[in-house]
């Protein structure tokens, strides 16, 4: 956890070095309730409205089974990660900034929602 050396390559392209990183960082974190540290595979697993909320140097650790077959040589193979979720900052016109809540909902399946966001985001920051 902590925040990896952000170096800028070509056309402004960022890069991140998760070999060096540092614990601290100058950032303020908003209050409110984030996700306990550990497996959140049933809170991140569906498309609804309960959220794995990440802090300022936080991350979300995912693995998955690529069972592809080999490249051709030369070749090289990305990924594209589709998530469905929401940011928020603490930008000056962001409304409610400092705190996590009010969170956003679609109405999908309520009950479920609340708890799960009940059983994992549990793991509360006064904010600063």
């Amino acid at each position: 956890m902590g925040f990896p050396r952000r170096s800028t390559g070509p056309q402004r392209q960022p890069s991140y070095d998760l070999g060096r990183i540092a614990p601290l960082w100058d950032t303020r974190i908003q209050s409110g309730f984030y996700t306990a540290f550990g497996r959140v595979d049933e809170l991140v697993a569906d498309d609804d409205d309960a959220l794995a909320i990440i802090g300022p140097g936080e991350q979300v650790h995912l693995e998955f089974d690529a069972a592809l077959p080999p490249l051709a040589q030369g070749w090289t193979r990305r990924f594209v990660l589709e998530t469905h979720g929401w940011a928020k900052d603490m930008d000056l016109y962001t409304r409610d900034g400092d705190s996590i809540g009010p969170l956003p909902v679609t109405g999908k399946d309520v009950a479920r929602r609340d708890r799960l966001n009940n059983k994992y985001n549990t793991r509360f920051a006064s904010g600063r």
